[in-house]
C-alpha cells in the first residue's frame, strides 16, 4: 500500500497551556509526506495446529515533521517542526492455533513485534 499524508498540528500541539513541564506552539506548520507498507502473510496447517505468520515492513516519509522536545533554555517540552524525518521498521506477527476436535476445545497464542526507528534530515536518531 501507497498513501500520501497531510496532518494538520493537534489542538494540544498548538494551544497546550504551559505549565511547569510542556507549552504549546501555535506557530506549527501542517505535516504532509508519503507512507507505504507491504505485508506478507503465511498460514501452514500442521495437523491439529495452525500457524500464522505476517511481517509487514512499512515507511513513512514526512516534511515538516512534528516532534515534541525539550527546549534546549527552558527544559519543557514543546512540539516543533523539524523539516524532514523518515521512519521504517517492521512489524512480526505470530499466531498459533491449536484445536483438538475431539474433545471440542481450542487454545490460541498470539504476538506481535514492532521494531522502528526515526531519522531526521540531519542524519540524528529520534530518541523518542
Amino acid at each position: 500500500q501507497y498513501f500520501e499524508k497531510f496532518r494538520i498540528p493537534t489542538l494540544n500541539d498548538l494551544y497546550w497551556k504551559e505549565d511547569a513541564f510542556a507549552r504549546g506552539n501555535s506557530d506549527l506548520q501542517p505535516e504532509w509526506g508519503w507512507s507505504g507498507d507491504f505485508a506478507i502473510h503465511h498460514r501452514q496447517n500442521l495437523g491439529e495446529l495452525l500457524l500464522e505468520i505476517s511481517p509487514v515492513f512499512f515507511f513513512n516519509y514526512i516534511n515538516n515533521w512534528i516532534v515534541w522536545q525539550p527546549d534546549a533554555i527552558t527544559g519543557k517540552w514543546e512540539p516543533v517542526n523539524k523539516s524532514k524525518g523518515k521512519s521504517e521498521g517492521v512489524e512480526f506477527r505470530l499466531k498459533l492455533d491449536y484445536n483438538r476436535q475431539q474433545f471440542h476445545w481450542r487454545t490460541m497464542v498470539s504476538g506481535q513485534y514492532t521494531y522502528a526507528r526515526s531519522r531526521q534530515s540531519n542524519g540524528q536518531w529520534s530518541s523518542y
